[in-house]
Parts: C-alpha cells; sequence; structure tokens
C-alpha cells in the first residue's frame, strides 16, 4: 500500500494504541484527510480491511481524483478477496496516473489471486519498465513466472529483486520455494533462513522450512519450526497436520496421533456427519453400542488402517459398520475383519449407529506405538476360486512370477516423486526363468504399448475390475515390486512378499532410515538417495532381485 500519511511509529506505542490516538482525530475532524491517511496506515498494518476500506472511500469522497487513494482502495478490496472490485480500482487509478509502478504491480497480485497469470506477469513486465528499481514487482514477477513452472526465470527475479532490496526477506522466502521446485533442497534452506533472519515473525518462511527439514530427515529442527510457526499463529492452517508428519515420521505416535486429529477440522468430517446428529466418538465405552467408521484419504491408507477395524469389537460394539469404496468392497468381505459389516455409500441413510469415527483416527484412540501395532504379517484374504481361476489362466508355470506397478494416483500430490516410468523396469526382462507381470491399472498403462516387441509381460490390469481381482492375481505372484502405492499396501496385507520403492521424501510411515516397515513384516523398502536419480535405486532392486535368484 502507498505511504502517504504523515503517520510516525513511536519506540514506546504500538498499533493499537495509534488506532485509538488517530481513530479520535478522525472523530474530531472527520474531514482531515491527514488523520483518515495516518490510521488508514495503522489499520492496514492491524489487518482490519473492512475498517482500512471505510476510511478510502471517505478520502475518496473528498478527493475523488486521488490516484493514490483508489490504488489504495483497491489493495483493501485485494486483502479482502474482493478482487473484481480491486481490479476496477486499479484501472481507475491508472485512469488518472497511467505511470504508477506501484499499481501495476498491485494489480498484478489481485490477477495473480484470480489465476490469470500471464496477465499479471504483463503488470508486472509494465511496473518494471516504468521503475526499473521497483523491487517488490521483480518479486512478484518471480512468483508469477513460479505458478507457470518457469522456475528459472522466477530465480532471476528474485535476484534482481534482492540486488535492489538486500533486505526483501519475501524475495528470500519466495526463491526458497522455487529452489525447492527444482530439488535443490539446501540452497532452498539457506533462503528459508535468510528470510527469517531478516523477519523473524515471518510465519510462512518457518513453515517452509520446517517442511524441508522433515524432507532430509531433520526431525527436531523441523519441530521447532512448526512450534515457532504456532507461537507467532496458532491458528495456522496447515501447522497442525504438518506437525503431526513429523512427529509420526520420528515415532512419537503419541502426540502425533493427538496433533493428527486436527485434520478432522481442515476436512470438516464434523461438518458432513452433522446431518445424522450422532457424536463423533472420542473413546467412550463401547459396550452395546454401534460405531460406523468413515473412510477417508486414499486406497493405501484404508488398506494400511482398516487393520485397526476389528479392535472396536474386542471393544465391545454391539455392531461395526464401515462404508467402503466400491472398488474395495468385495475385498473386505470375503477377508471377513472380525465382526466388521461392510456397507456401500447408499446404505448410510438407513444406519443405525451411536457413534460415528473417521478410519485413521482408529490409531490415537487404540493408542498404537510402534510396538502394538496389530497384523504386521496378513490380515486380507481372498476367495480361494478366484486365485485358482487367475492360476489356471495366467500363472500355470514353473518360472518365478514378478508383479509389478509403477504408476501411482496422479492426484498426490508427491505423484512425480514416487512413480517410474515403465522403462526404469526394463532390465527385469533379461533375467533368467521370470515371467513378469503388469499389475497396473489406467494411468500408466498406456506405457505398455510402448514396450519392445523381445519383452514379454502379461497384462493382469485389464483383467483386475476391483481390488478382490487384483488380490487373486497377487496370490498367485512370488515377488511384488511397486512404487508407494495401494498395490504395495495390498500386496503387503495379504502378507506377500513386497518391494516398495519409496520416494526420496517418504511418507511418515516409512520411518526414516530402516528397509524394513513396522507396520508389515512382508515389505522391503527401497530408499532413493537424495539428489541421486531414480536409475540409482533401481540399480540396487536389480541387485537384491540377482541376489535372490
Amino acid at each position: 500500500m502507498k505511504n502517504t500519511g504523515s503517520f510516525k511509529f513511536y519506540k514506546t506505542g504500538s498499533d493499537a494504541e495509534a488506532e485509538n490516538l488517530f481513530s479520535g482525530c478522525v472523530k474530531k475532524e472527520p474531514e482531515e484527510e491527514k488523520y483518515l491517511l495516518d490510521l488508514s496506515l495503522v489499520l492496514y498494518q492491524l489487518k482490519k480491511y473492512d475498517a482500512l476500506e471505510e476510511c478510502y472511500l471517505r478520502l475518496l469522497s473528498i478527493d475523488p481524483n486521488s490516484a493514490v487513494y483508489n490504488c489504495n482502495l483497491g489493495v483493501a478490496y485485494s486483502e479482502k478477496n474482493q478482487l473484481d472490485k480491486a481490479i476496477d480500482c486499479y484501472k481507475k487509478a491508472l485512469v488518472i496516473d497511467p505511470n504508477d509502478a506501484d499499481t501495476y504491480s498491485n494489480m498484478g497480485v489481485a490477477l495473480i489471486k484470480c489465476q490469470k497469470v500471464s496477465e499479471a506477469i504483463q503488470c508486472y513486465m509494465k511496473a518494471i519498465e516504468l521503475n526499473p528499481e521497483h523491487a517488490d514487482a521483480h518479486n512478484n514477477l518471480g512468483f508469477a513466472y513460479s505458478e507457470k513452472n518457469q522456475l528459472d526465470k522466477a530465480i532471476d527475479c528474485y535476484k534482481k529483486a534482492l540486488v535492489i532490496n538486500p533486505n526483501h526477506a519475501n524475495a528470500y522466502s519466495n526463491m526458497g520455494f522455487a529452489l525447492k521446485c527444482q530439488n535443490k533442497v539446501f540452497e532452498a534452506m539457506k533462503c528459508y533462513m535468510k528470510a527469517i533472519e531478516l523477519n523473524p515473525k515471518y510465519i510462512q518462511a518457518h513453515y517452509n522450512l520446517g517442511i524441508l527439514y522433515k524432507d532430509t530427515m531433520q526431525i527436531k529442527e523441523s519441530l521447532d519450526c512448526y512450534k515457532k510457526v504456532i507461537e507467532l499463529n496458532p491458528q495456522h492452517p496447515q501447522i497442525y497436520f504438518a506437525l503431526a508428519i513429523s512427529l509420526l515420521l520420528g515415532r512419537n505416535f503419541e502426540a502425533g496421533w493427538k496433533a493428527y486429529e486436527n485434520r478432522i477440522n481442515v476436512q470438516e468430517i464434523d461438518k458432513i456427519m452433522s446431518p445424522f446428529l450422532k457424536p463423533r466418538w472420542n473413546g467412550e465405552s463401547l459396550e452395546g453400542k454401534n460405531i460406523y467408521v468413515l473412510p477417508e484419504q486414499g486406497f493405501g491408507d484404508i488398506t494400511q488402517f482398516s487393520r485397526f477395524l476389528p479392535y472396536l469389537k474386542k471393544l465391545g460394539a454391539k455392531r461395526v459398520f464401515f462404508k467402503s469404496p466400491p472398488e474395495m468392497i468385495s475385498l473386505f468381505e470375503e477377508s471377513k475383519l472380525l465382526g466388521v459389516e461392510i456397507i456401500a455409500a447408499d446404505a448410510e441413510n438407513t444406519l443405525d449407529f451411536d457413534y460415528y469415527i473417521p478410519l485413521l483416527s482408529l490409531p490415537y484412540y487404540l493408542k498404537i506405538n510402534e510396538y502394538n501395532i496389530p497384523f504386521t504379517d496378513k490380515y486380507l484374504r481372498v476367495n480361494n476360486r478366484k486365485i485358482n481361476k487367475y492360476k489356471k489362466k495366467f500363472f500355470n508355470n514353473e518360472q518365478y512370477k514378478i508383479g509389478i506397478f509403477w504408476q501411482g494416483s496422479k492426484t498426490y500430490v508427491g505423484d512425480t516423486q514416487r512413480s517410474l516410468a515403465l522403462k526404469y523396469f526394463y532390465p527385469l526382462f533379461s533375467c533368467d526363468n521370470v515371467a513378469i507381470y503388469s499389475i497396473q491399472k489406467g494411468l500408466g498403462s498406456e506405457q505398455l504399448d510402448e514396450l519392445p516387441d523381445e519383452y514379454k509381460i502379461v497384462n493382469l490390469g485389464k483383467e483386475c475390475n476391483d481390488f478382490s481381482d487384483t488380490a487373486a492375481a497377487i496370490e498367485n505372484l512370488d515377488l511384488v515390486i511397486s512404487v508407494d502405492s495401494s498395490v504395495a499396501h495390498l500386496a503387503a496385507a495379504l502378507g506377500k512378499e513386497v518391494w516398495i520403492i519409496i520416494s526420496e521424501i517418504p511418507e511418515w510411515r516409512w520411518g526414516q532410515e530402516e528397509d524394513s516397515t513396522i507396520w508389515y513384516k512382508s515389505a522391503r523398502l527401497f530408499r532413493p538417495v537424495l539428489g541421486a536419480g531414480k536409475h540409482e535405486v533401481m540399480s540396487r532392486v536389480f541387485k537384491a532381485l540377482d541376489q535372490k535368484l
């Protein structure tokens, strides 16, 4: 916001005191621009944008042809996410003063919020044309390029901003994010540290630095950053989830599960369930009660956490209902989880239950830690007739049978790091007396069309209509090699030997260093070396396979 007031910050004063002072002055002299301007600066500092809007509307009633007042009213609207109003104000300001770089830069910010990135870039370029020393415009242009994934251009802009203003904390923070996107993790960390040095109360820099500490397995440092975020803003929307992930990764399960409960507010699960007028289960006695368990997150999470469903029956629940995704109903019904009734989504409205609970909350109330995780060997099963059907059709040979899965869902935020191209598995085809089976279904299966003619593979994906079919196929394999996916969880839950190629930045469930997992006895983890690339981890997979065969 353009500073046009005469307001001075006094060392012994505060923004709140200044607000009271200038509000009093405005009441005495409501038409005095000087006091309104001083008040507007304080309101901006206090983030009281409704009052700021009112302040500039009054100023514009005094001087409707002020480019500055129109621009600053646009800032107030932009902060309130009334973006069309903001852009109209900036356009009015530019009619009055077409050479104002600040107005172009501010309009770019509003356009970014509208996801009109290309238009925003034009605004920032115009601002820089008018004022080449406009550090904020260079920084904002960098952010726009980052939004278009033009990261080298973004970093160049941030560097220009820092040449003009070496104390630009936001430019350092934004450059940190761009460097992280380029997998230059340690350079990114230095940028966030510099941003925090310049502005110790920079919440997002603390948060982003915490994420990078977590990604590099520096759990204590990660937790320190998150605690600072909570100190600065206890209502930060992502902080408790991030805190939970670091705690769980460090195997502090008691505190981790507790922090993980905050996801319920973010996902608005209670709001979704409010029409049923039934309470969420908070660990009360279940003796003689009916409890309804809601699925959440991905198929892999559901597979992993379904092991806890039978425990509700052991706690005395009369009936345990679990709403399964359609693709998993047959699998859960065939697995016959102790006393658990599997229901479809359309049966929800007719259920008679006393409590509900999201599936991933069960470990918190069951007090699960690394020493008491149940069913680490096998807890899911599939119909023997279906297993035999697949055996006769696809597995009637004496070769060593390996199933592969390489592509996870694109909707997962970390999919580019976890998924592989089929070509990374090509060395498997040179193994003697080995039959290769694709368990890939949907996205990723098109890569089979590019497979060289001399490489023979059985495509099971087109035969599998749900998780029960996939489970039956897996039961006929000797080994599954998969990226971190629902198929990997399924194989492990069936007790099948599975080698899981996890991401450089692993999910919390896989721990920090070990090649085994407390969740599944039959799983072996292959961890990429940070920055070494996917060929490196796959070379270790093939070496291990050579030793096995």
